[in-house]
């Protein structure tokens, strides 16, 4: 199975590149694994985002200057030598740095011992709320024990995938996913935790009688699989929902986009809809899949975000193996990858939020001292939310 996936980190100005003069077509750079030298992993690398970068009628970065600039200042670097390859480091760093893809991410051939380049994770860091992640074992220690009922929980992990459901005061039914993975969860012959973890939410949807409302708790949630959509949010409804759009490109034109496409959530199979309120919490760690699960949540008359202002990271990746005309592409030997996202998505309104994040109806601020103690200000939120409508 192919992976379509999005993972794992300002307002748009809209701009009309075509007053831009392009430069010439070129071949598609994971077809040259012979950069041997900075100026070929330079033309490699520019070429690549050139042709491959889904966001350039959005992006206001001069990609065309990045050229003019700095393809003689890698012209003079010698790849043999340590500090030249520092220094070709910093460029591409400077290069990236104001790309809007928060998808992007530079890999490099071991040989190099280089970091990642991550230019959505650096901004992230920068900011003034910015705080860690919340603990994995918080939803044991804290979500688990102290606000779910112990008759109706259920959890697991497998791997770095953790889940946990379970119902609040009875009537409030609760999921936490660490990843949206589930398709792959459920493509196994083998059963395990997670598995028996998400089935007691859909148990508990199924055969709670006189639901209050949903919490999705999508906080630290990054990546999974665009299926895993309809596998979740297509137990809640009973009719085919449109919640957005998405493209890709046709060709390497830097504008050869491909129409709009109508993006849906299905409803599953014996699927029960929910007309009580459904909460997704998410905070600034919450991105890629779970961006377009709020989104799509937000689309229902009955769904709401609470939270934090979430990363900003909605296009969506797929393997290289897929051949879109955009998104991942190898620059060997120099890089191992270059991950950017295949695909654009706005929401049903025409917003896209890329590098912007979604931004919650009632925001709910990260609080770790009272993590510590066992406190969840965020669900606690939700939970009152649900109550009092």
């Amino acid at each position: 199975m192919k992976r379509y996936y999005n993972c794992l980190f300002v307002v748009l100005v809209l701009l009309t590149l075509s007053c831009r003069k392009e430069f010439p077509k070129v071949n598609d750079p994971a077809n040259n694994n012979y950069a041997n030298d900075f100026k070929a992993v330079f033309e490699n690398f520019w070429n690549g985002m050139n042709n491959n970068y889904i966001f350039w009628d959005t992006d206001t970065t001069d990609w065309d200057k990045v050229y003019r600039h700095y393809q003689p200042l890698f012209a003079q670097l010698n790849i043999e030598n340590s500090n030249d390859v520092k220094t070709a480091y910093l460029y591409l760093e400077e290069m990236t740095s104001t790309l809007i893809d928060c998808h992007l991410c530079l890999t490099f051939a071991s040989y190099y011992n280089l970091l990642p380049i991550n230019p959505s994770w650096e901004r992230k860091k920068k900011l003034p709320d910015f705080h860690n992640p919340i603990s994995r074992n918080s939803y044991f220690a804290s979500v688990f024990d102290n606000y779910c009922d112990l008759e109706n929980k259920a959890a697991g992990v497998r791997n770095s995938f953790m889940a946990v459901s379970a119902t609040i005061e009875q009537k409030i039914l609760y999921l936490y996913l660490s990843e949206l993975s589930l398709t792959e969860i459920y493509s196994e012959n083998s059963y395990n935790q997670v598995k028996q973890a998400v089935e007691n939410f859909f148990d508990l949807l199924k055969n709670t009688a006189g639901i209050r409302g949903v919490i999705l708790d999508l906080r630290g949630t990054g990546g999974g699989y665009l299926l895993d959509l309809n596998l979740l949010l297509g137990q809640m409804v009973d009719t085919k929902t449109e919640f957005g759009y998405t493209r890709c490109k046709t060709g390497d034109g830097r504008l050869d986009y491909s129409p709009w496409i109508p993006a849906y959530i299905s409803p599953a199979a014996g699927a029960k809809k929910v007309t009580a309120p459904i909460v997704v919490l998410g905070d600034m760690y919450s991105a890629s899949m779970a961006e377009i699960t709020i989104i799509a949540v937000n689309s229902l008359p009955n769904g709401y975000f609470i939270g934090e202002q979430t990363w900003g990271a909605q296009g969506s990746s797929a393997d290289i193996e897929a051949k879109f005309n955009s998104g991942i592409f190898e620059c060997q030997p120099f890089f191992e990858e270059v991950m950017i996202s295949s695909h654009a998505f706005k929401d049903k309104n025409g917003k896209q939020y890329e590098n912007i994040g979604l931004r919650p109806i009632m925001e709910a601020k990260h609080d770790q001292q009272a993590l510590n103690s066992g406190k969840d200000t965020q669900l606690e939120l939700a939970i009152r939310f649900i109550k009092q409508l």
